[in-house]
């Protein structure tokens, strides 16, 4: 919808919050409660279909939308992956220990690597949970936050020097006659 504007000082004019509609507002947090869908769909990356389907819907609509689309979309991949690794791993060893098949005791349930992974994922989805709960604060107020790594790379993509622009193309509508007239 706008230009990347440049400020006296040659730097990016970011988006004010009162500058931001509403509508744009409760879309950019939605971005970051895409987070859950994989509660309801309990299919392995479903929040990552779901935050790609959601971005390439809203992403030509302002450089605020796309910025948080984006940002949400990116953050769902790894904790996505972690996440499907934590459970296949548990049904891995879950179905070898019923079927008492001898597996080696360092990746088994009671092996040193599963429970250091299994508590590393516990933390990366508890610290994913608040920044996302963050960013949802922060987008519903208009305001733009930077996840860590991830937010670098949405605001270069959006908002640096080459970022995207999103200038529509006006239709002038001119009336016509029918053709053969």
């Amino acid at each position: 919808m706008s230009t990347m504007e440049e400020n006296d000082y040659g730097s990016v004019t970011l988006p004010q919050p009162e500058d931001i509609p509403e509508q744009a507002r409760d879309q950019a947090s939605g971005a970051y409660i895409l987070m859950f869908a994989g509660l309801y769909i309990p299919l392995p990356f479903s929040e990552i279909v779901t935050s790609l389907v959601y971005y390439f819907y809203l992403r030509t609509r302002s450089q605020f939308l796309a910025f948080h689309t984006y940002q949400a979309f990116i953050t769902q991949i790894p904790i996505s992956i972690l996440n499907t690794g934590l459970v296949v791993w548990v049904i891995i060893n879950a179905v070898n220990w019923f079927s008492k098949v001898n597996i080696d005791g360092v990746t088994s349930f009671t092996g040193p690597v599963f429970w250091i992974y299994f508590w590393f994922v516990i933390a990366y989805n508890i610290v994913y949970i608040i920044l996302s709960l963050i960013a949802y604060k922060k987008a519903i107020k208009g305001n733009l936050f930077y996840m860590p790594v991830i937010g670098g790379i949405a605001y270069e993509k959006f908002f640096g020097p080459n970022a995207v622009t999103f200038v529509k193309k006006e239709k002038k509508e001119t009336n016509q006659p029918p053709k053969g007239y």
